[in-house]
């Protein structure tokens, strides 16, 4: 019965993680196809539109190569598992700065501040997102690079499989904090002040008779 229990319980979680993926899969090939569709058709190509399109591309790049990963495990030679191993690290690190960058330039859209040095800065990263976009993708492949160097060279020099088990696990740890812990500092930072400065706005228009369409648009984008 216990073991029945489990079984179903996995089928769901399958089933759940399967949908979901599908659906992930599904809006991130429609949010690309849309904007480069309109990129085609001539029409000018919002900064904010330019970031969301490389975020799709990398999580659809990503999702690709975690399926592949899943299905083609078994038959991967260690040269193959490496570039998928690097695929899949690059895209993953490359949307944590996309979505960073993507926060960062609605906060400097949203924001009123007339500070000379926000200023620069809005005009700086506004004026530069196509720069930013390949700047946060060459540091993606640069760590991506590294990572898998590293595994090699740790592995190589252990011998025992709970040597390597450990060797593993350390290194995802390290996945998981260095990479990540600068940007998601920024994008909190980024997201507070933009939610203060909505907050702020959507309080200043309440006291002026001609609020309502306003309004509307702000309580949107919160």
């Amino acid at each position: 019965m216990a073991a029945s229990s489990i079984i179903i319980g996995n089928q769901v979680l399958s089933l759940a993680a399967g949908l979901s993926f599908l659906a992930g899969f599904l809006i991130n090939v429609f949010i690309v196809a849309v904007n480069i569709s309109e990129w085609k058709k001539g029409r000018p190509v919002s900064t904010s539109d330019k970031v969301i399109t490389s975020l799709g591309i990398s999580r659809l790049i990503f999702q690709v190569s975690c399926l592949l990963m899943l299905i083609l495990d078994g038959y991967f030679n260690r040269l193959s598992s490496l570039f998928v191993l690097l695929v899949m690290l690059t895209s993953d690190t490359s949307s944590i700065w996309f979505f960073t960058l993507l926060s960062v330039v609605f906060c400097l859209k949203i924001s009123t501040l007339q500070n000379a040095f926000f200023l620069w800065l809005k005009i700086f990263v506004l004026n530069r997102v196509s720069h930013l976009i390949m700047a946060s993708l060459m540091v993606s492949v640069s760590y991506a690079l590294l990572f898998s160097l590293m595994t090699n060279l740790a592995i190589a020099n252990n011998s025992t499989q709970e040597t390597n088990n450990n060797v593993y696990m350390g290194l995802h740890i390290s996945v998981l904090i260095f990479p990540t812990t600068g940007p998601l500092l920024i994008n909190f930072m980024s997201s507070v002040l933009l939610i203060i400065y909505l907050c702020d706005h959507m309080t200043r228009m309440r006291s002026e008779s001609n609020r309502t369409s306003h309004l509307d648009t702000y309580y949107k984008t919160i």
